[in-house]
């Protein structure tokens, strides 16, 4: 092992150029990335295109057409038929009514899950950003500590970071858009 004496630079500046450098990676680099993931607009621009997704694999429930006694009888038997429906009334009516309002339970329960998946999906996004940070730490310390001189390419390509990260299978969400 080499005595620090023997290094051009004496060993206070060496340590001193050391801490920089940790002080650079754990500390002013998360900072910095931080910075830059906010000034990007990726929390919004993220939820976004996650909602974007969660709407585009929605499934609609099919209405049903509007049918009473009139539209069926009416339409099939013609005048005596719209005469049968005014004398006793609708007689299909609960059948209809049954079938709309099971329409209406299906409606709410897609709307429901729609609204629980975007409630998610700041989550996500947010997953998203640590992962970045976590995985180039030492990208953003070099980026800080150089003072934004050298960009190593996880921080110029920060939003293709972003997204890769987005699309691991550590930050999707069971029962979320994927």
């Amino acid at each position: 092992m080499r005595d620090l004496a023997q290094f051009p630079l004496s060993s206070g500046v060496m340590l001193g150029l050391i801490g920089y450098g940790i002080i650079s990676v754990f500390g002013t680099g998360q900072l910095i990335g931080d910075r830059l993931i906010q000034r990007s607009d990726w929390q919004r621009s993220c939820q976004q295109v996650l909602t974007q997704e969660i709407m585009s694999q929605q499934t609609v429930p099919q209405s049903l057409p509007q049918l009473d006694c009139n539209a069926l009888l009416g339409g099939f038997l013609g005048k005596a038929g719209k005469e049968v429906c005014h004398r006793y009334g609708g007689l299909t009516d609960p059948l209809f009514n049954q079938m709309k309002a099971r329409q209406d339970a299906l409606r709410r329960a897609a709307k429901s899950k729609l609204t629980q998946a975007k409630a998610r999906t700041s989550s996500r996004c947010g997953c998203a950003a640590t992962k970045v940070l976590d995985q180039h730490k030492f990208a953003f310390g070099i980026h800080a500590g150089s003072l934004r001189i050298v960009t190593p390419r996880p921080v110029h390509d920060l939003q293709s970071s972003l997204q890769s990260a987005l699309h691991s299978p550590s930050c999707k969400i069971e029962g979320g858009a994927s």
